[in-house]
């Protein structure tokens, strides 16, 4: 039974400490595959509340850091690029246990 669509993908790259003969840092690949992203936004009501961009990844098998780049394709081919700023493990109780990575974004954009 699939209870969550993880129905985007992701890429999601660490730098090794190394820069190319442009200056551009190296990045190695730790994750790639499908997850979930959501938009963040405010919700007004009594008190404004905002929300951050979030991705979640289907497991906890991924170690992610802080500052990892995060390259999304969305369902429709939206590309965003964006940065972790909180990383989660979460375990939901619906029907049955899952566990997923939350992962917080900072400095989303759309990539052209």
């Amino acid at each position: 039974m699939n209870l969550i669509k993880f129905r985007d993908t992701c890429t999601i790259a660490r730098g090794i400490g190394e820069v190319d003969e442009y200056d551009n840092p190296i990045e190695d690949v730790i994750y790639q595959g499908a997850c979930l992203y959501e938009e963040g936004g405010k919700n007004w009501s009594s008190n404004m509340l905002s929300r951050t961009p979030t991705v979640f990844l289907p497991s906890n098998d991924t170690i992610i850091n802080i500052n990892d780049s995060i390259s999304i394709i969305t369902e429709s081919g939206r590309k965003i690029k964006a940065f972790a700023s909180s990383v989660r493990d979460v375990r939901l109780r619906i029907m049955q246990t899952i566990d997923i990575t939350k992962i917080e974004l900072k400095q989303a954009f759309e990539d052209s």
